[in-house]
């Protein structure tokens, strides 16, 4: 009997190692398949969707995928944006124990830390190259040729149209202006039908972007006079009349009262009477479409008219951000393997491989809500702490922004509207200096009052807007700008302008 049990027992132990030593394997093929190819650490270049990060499981499973798929195996960080969000980065950056291999941010402050990428883009990054065009690529170039980033913005095209309320413009039996005096026409009738009829605006600066162009050559932005200097927008033929319109406009109540004050923008809207808007993209394709997507507002919808022009030529003003990039740290372990990731997801043949390292698995954590069209994304998990949260997401900006979008139809409109016109550049004057990126350290370092000048742009131009300042202190308040500095200022420009034009 006792030979028995013990039998038994001998087999139980038997079995009971060789199970261990099964798991065991498992556990060590698991770690090999992480330590067979290089690893390749992410800082965060989006808001992930959860901010305490993917669920262990789905975050293996898209780990898995991508080794499978490139080769190599990538780690994500779940630090939520904020305050300490830069700070936190710069530490791992400056770090020699912890590891980070791309991350995000203005090309020029990391020029000791980012590794230039000419040749890891010639050999290991076609489709990055092909995903930009020279322009986009210009603002991630010095002088020299160098490239120190993947563009994260760069010269867009969809930032600042103005936007008419069809229904508005229907009820007046009008059709949508196609120029500026057509605008000021049709809302001279729409106001005078509907007292309370109004313009808003975003910020001082979404309305110099939006309509400067309606009165000068280059719109909002520098331009050069004929010494071949930098100018500043203000000191530019026709812009003391563009304010001095805005003034009249204010005083007369067609602009929103508190546009240059915090003010509920959404509230403004669903009060029914804004007009026409001019500001930021999103005040329209995201914060408006929402309102109208639970029908707050019914038959209402506002659009623009491509071209939109004054005898000045286009009224917008190109938006350029050029230095924003994504970049590969000099101390990265294996730049070759960082490159590799970055082309995979930035493959427009491709686009599933960018929605993976957004969304998760197709199948398991997301599908195309249109197998035929393959843009509009639908997640098949939503509930957090179940969910992927895109932690491994290099390829973010303009030029995936036009790959896919989520099936929500609260943001399906702030995507395609991007898709249709974030290169298109036809409907805005391009700044001259576009493609220039200046060392802003330097520049700051060399004017004291670099702060205080672009402070008192700004409160003036309100104050002009507002009444508080009469325009006939307009050539007074060029003068007040010079003698704190804005020549100097201007000097500074010039020089990085030259340098980067070979001048």
């Amino acid at each position: 009997m006792r030979t028995r049990r013990f039998a038994q027992f001998a087999v139980a132990v038997a079995l009971t190692l060789l199970l261990t030593a099964s798991l065991w394997a498992a556990g060590t093929q698991q770690a090999t398949a992480a330590e067979e190819v290089p690893e390749v650490h992410i800082w965060p270049t989006m808001s992930i969707t959860d901010p305490n990060g993917s669920n262990p499981e789905r975050m293996r499973a898209v780990q898995e995928y991508i080794r499978s798929q490139v080769g190599v195996w990538p780690v994500g960080y779940s630090e939520p944006h904020g305050p300490e969000f830069a700070t936190k980065m710069n530490l791992r950056l400056a770090s020699r124990t912890q590891r980070l291999d791309i991350f995000s941010g203005g090309w020029p402050q990391y020029k000791e830390t980012a590794l230039p990428l000419n040749d890891l883009l010639e050999n290991y990054g076609p489709n990055v190259l092909a995903a930009f065009s020279s322009e986009q690529w210009a603002g991630v170039t010095d002088a020299d040729g160098t490239i120190w980033g993947v563009p994260r913005l760069g010269l867009m095209g969809h930032t600042h149209f103005t936007w008419f309320n069809e229904a508005m413009f229907d009820d007046a039996g009008l059709d949508l202006p196609d120029t500026w005096d057509e605008m000021v026409r049709a809302f001279e009738v729409i106001k005078a039908a509907d007292p309370n009829a109004i313009m808003l605006t975003g910020s001082v600066n979404d309305l110099r972007r939006s309509w400067a162009g309606a009165f000068t050559e280059y719109g909002y932005s520098r331009w050069l006079d004929r010494d071949g200097t930098l100018q500043p927008p203000e000191f530019q033929p026709g812009y003391r009349d563009f304010v001095a319109t805005m003034a009249d406009w204010y005083r007369r109540g067609w602009l929103f009262r508190e546009n240059f004050v915090a003010h509920d923008r959404n509230e403004v809207f669903r009060a029914g009477n804004v007009a026409i808007y001019s500001g930021w993209y999103s005040g329209i394709t995201i914060h408006l479409n929402r309102i109208l997507v639970s029908g707050a507002l019914p038959g209402v919808d506002y659009s623009f008219t491509e071209g939109f022009s004054s005898d000045k030529g286009l009224v917008m003003t190109n938006n350029a951000s050029p230095d924003a990039a994504i970049m590969i740290s000099r101390r990265s372990e294996n730049p070759e393997a960082a490159m590799r990731l970055m082309n995979w997801q930035f493959d427009p043949e491709h686009p599933e491989n960018v929605v993976t390292a957004v969304y998760g698995i197709q199948g398991e954590d997301w599908e195309w809500a249109d197998p035929n069209e393959k843009y509009f994304v639908r997640r098949l998990r939503t509930d957090p702490g179940t969910i992927y949260a895109g932690e491994l997401m290099v390829a973010t900006g303009l030029a995936t922004d036009v790959l896919y979008a989520p099936d929500d139809p609260e943001l399906r409109r702030h995507y395609v509207h991007i898709r249709d016109y974030v290169f298109d550049l036809s409907n805005g004057k391009t700044p001259v200096d576009f493609d220039v990126t200046y060392d802003m350290s330097r520049i700051r370092n060399a004017v004291e009052s670099f702060d205080d000048i672009q402070r008192m742009i700004d409160e003036e131009t309100v104050k002009f807007i507002t009444g508080a300042r009469p325009m006939a202190q307009w050539s007074q308040f060029l003068d007040e700008l010079r003698r704190i500095g804005i020549d100097q200022l201007y000097e500074e420009y010039t020089s990085d302008y030259r340098a980067a034009k070979g001048l």
